[in-house]
């Protein structure tokens, strides 16, 4: 059996940056931080080996960010747009010259 270890060229360029309603992006990142919190509560970070203390212990919490920016990035509970859309009307109803996007 031959394995190889060839590894194609790695894309290094910056990506060309996406503009993302800043309302939109605040509503996603208050629903990771919420499904962070329901994680942590749930013991996940004690199956990774959070409770035995070392090095997986300090990481966990990063890993948990991530998972938690994931699942809210694929649709979450569905909070987030449920908050852009009361926060949008909200804004449209708001005094002309106030901007609860920028």
């Amino acid at each position: 059996m031959e394995i190889s270890a060839t590894v194609g060229p790695v894309d290094i360029a910056p990506k060309a940056s996406v503009q993302v309603d800043p309302l939109r992006q605040s509503a996603r990142d208050f629903e990771a931080a919420f499904i962070m919190q329901m994680l942590q509560h749930s013991g996940i970070a004690e199956a990774f080996g959070a409770k035995e203390g070392g090095t997986a212990e300090g990481f966990s919490s990063f890993l948990l960010e991530q998972i938690a920016g994931k699942m809210a990035d694929q649709g979450g509970f569905g909070l987030a747009e449920q908050f852009y859309q009361a926060l949008s009307a909200r804004a449209e109803r708001a005094e002309p010259g106030l901007d609860f996007r920028a």
